[in-house]
């Protein structure tokens, strides 16, 4: 629903712009037929007396015209990037039938356990069909009583799939007390950074009545990029139909573990977990470049890498 809203916007500012860019230039290269007759101040909407005749009016009635097939067009225009085909590339690798990301691997070393865990009833039904989903929530045997999830979100033909993850969390009961960036360095490469958005969420406790605290990491691949934002991916999706004209499915991954420990220590276990995972799932190669520590960028927040 809020992806939706979003494009309806952008389609509503790409209208009215491109309906004050024409009438701006056409202010400036016929000027005699937005402001009516020569001699006159009044506007092209102003009514003209009697005696000033027709012309006025016929001109009139042709700026009317060619500014209502301007804003035809630039909706035309917009609904066509709207629906351009989807491309097939993605930047997770798949299973074979193409809409899941792979499954994730069973066993990270000797220290972790994964388990499958399942998609909601809920999500299944508020998502489209065609999203794909990978997911293991992750026991650290060298850490017992910590676990880590490992969750691979990928949208379809429906964009809808891919969402704000900051109203997922409150939706779930947890609240943001801070969110800043990271980036997570890739196993075998330390010039190859992935940046993430990371939020420090709370929940009350209901068997001790406490705070309990958690982190929450994420970020957006798609097959040639890969940012830390929503906002970010919105753009970038945005630019990729103009100027490209195509259409990329976007893959949304969240790291998530408790935190009572304090931060250094679970982003610690995520980092495990992502050096033993990250190989299996994200594809490398033309992300190389995307993940270097000037280009990364959360708005109020620096990012830093352990």
């Amino acid at each position: 629903m809020v992806v939706h809203e979003w494009a309806g916007f952008l389609v509503f500012v790409i209208v009215l712009g491109g309906v004050l860019a024409s009438v701006s230039l056409l202010g400036k290269i016929a000027p005699q037929t937005l402001m009516g007759a020569p001699g006159t101040d009044a506007p092209f909407w102003h009514s003209p007396d009697a005696g000033e005749g027709l012309r006025p009016l016929l001109g009139n009635r042709s700026v009317v015209i060619i500014v209502g097939l301007l804003a035809l067009g630039s909706v035309l225009l917009a609904r066509h990037f709207n629906e351009l085909p989807l491309r097939s590339g993605s930047g997770v690798r798949l299973t074979e039938d193409g809409i899941n990301p792979v499954e994730l691997p069973a066993f990270i070393g000797v220290d972790w356990i994964g388990r499958q865990t399942a998609v909601s009833a809920i999500e299944r039904e508020i998502l489209p069909p065609d999203t794909g989903y990978s997911r293991r929530t992750y026991a650290a045997l060298h850490q017992p009583g910590h676990q880590v999830l490992l969750s691979i979100v990928l949208s379809g033909r429906d964009r809808t799939s891919i969402h704000r993850p900051e109203l997922c969390v409150t939706g779930q009961g947890w609240s943001i007390a801070r969110s800043f960036g990271h980036a997570f360095p890739i196993k075998g490469n330390a010039a190859e950074l992935i940046p993430a958005t990371v939020l420090r969420i709370e929940q009350d406790d209901p068997r001790t009545g406490r705070r309990f605290p958690a982190i929450l990491a994420y970020w957006f691949v798609n097959s040639d990029r890969v940012v830390a934002t929503h906002w970010e991916r919105m753009w970038q999706g945005a630019w990729d139909r103009l100027r490209h004209g195509r259409a990329d499915r976007w893959a949304y991954v969240v790291v998530q573990t408790d935190a009572v420990d304090g931060e250094e220590a679970a982003l610690a276990r995520m980092q495990e977990v992502l050096d033993g995972t990250v190989p299996f799932f994200q594809k490398n190669g033309p992300m190389s470049a995307i993940g270097r520590k000037l280009e990364l960028w959360v708005p109020g927040a620096s990012f830093s890498a352990p």
